[in-house]
């Protein structure tokens, strides 16, 4: 939580020298320089994920200062981190309406995006998430701001030992409770996250791809030792020169 007091703690403190005008030179120095000002556009729609979900919720803090409002959806799985964000603003003295959390589903955020009073919206999300926010806002001709994410893939070249750069980044990982500072592999989030890493290696396999049997027997006992809450730790899988993590 440190960082985010950092955040917000430092577009407070420098709103006033972020927003002041500024000079910008022309090309053409007989018309003179032009002078840069901010003004706010008026509401926006902000489309978080659930991953770090308090530090995706102190971005708002730089609409805010920009004299902006902000609507915010947040992922469907940590609902209190937004009720509790939400709480949070307004217990520091935030008027009623500068920061409203919806809890709307996927048609109902499509009616946000094209309503007439929302002036632009940022996604931080999945690329397929991305590519149907962007479909919808290119139809309304809406401004826009997304940060999009990729499955981190662990790339091999064709010309390194495969084997010992499986081995170094396993050797690199620790599994475990995501509650311990230790740990830096934790279990995916939810039962569906862990049927769709299923379903991606049953795919990777029925493909040609071959389970290493070190890392095959690390699966097993990860997922053996978590069944009881449909969790999933990770697998490795190897095609061809390059190794792929899932």
């Amino acid at each position: 939580m440190n960082i985010c007091t950092e955040i917000m703690s430092y577009y407070a403190d420098n709103a006033k020298e972020l927003l002041k005008p500024h000079f910008v030179k022309t090309t053409d120095q007989m018309s003179g320089n032009a002078v840069g000002i901010y003004q706010p556009l008026g509401i926006i729609y902000m489309i978080e994920p659930w991953n770090v979900p308090f530090f995706q919720m102190t971005r708002p803090a730089a609409q805010l200062m920009a004299g902006n409002v902000v609507v915010l959806k947040h992922a469907s799985n940590c609902p209190q981190c937004a009720l509790t964000m939400e709480k949070l603003f307004k217990d520091a003295g935030l008027p009623d309406g500068c920061l409203t959390n919806l809890f709307i589903d996927y048609k109902q955020s499509d009616d946000l995006i094209a309503d007439p009073r929302i002036c632009g919206i940022t996604l931080t999300g999945s690329t397929t998430v991305g590519r149907g926010v962007a479909a919808k806002l290119g139809h309304n001709l809406k401004k826009c701001v997304m940060e999009l994410g990729g499955s981190d893939a662990m790339v091999v070249m064709p010309d390194a030992d495969i084997q010992k750069s499986v081995q170094g980044a396993i050797d690199q990982m620790i599994v475990g409770n995501p509650l311990n500072p230790e740990t830096t592999l934790a279990p995916v989030c939810s039962k569906k996250a862990a049927d769709k890493v299923r379903a991606q290696i049953e795919k990777a396999v029925a493909n040609e791809a071959k389970m290493l049997d070190k890392i095959t027997m690390g699966y097993k006992r990860c997922k053996f030792s978590m069944i009881k809450e449909q969790k999933l730790f990770f697998c490795w899988c190897e095609v061809n020169t390059t190794t792929i993590t899932y």
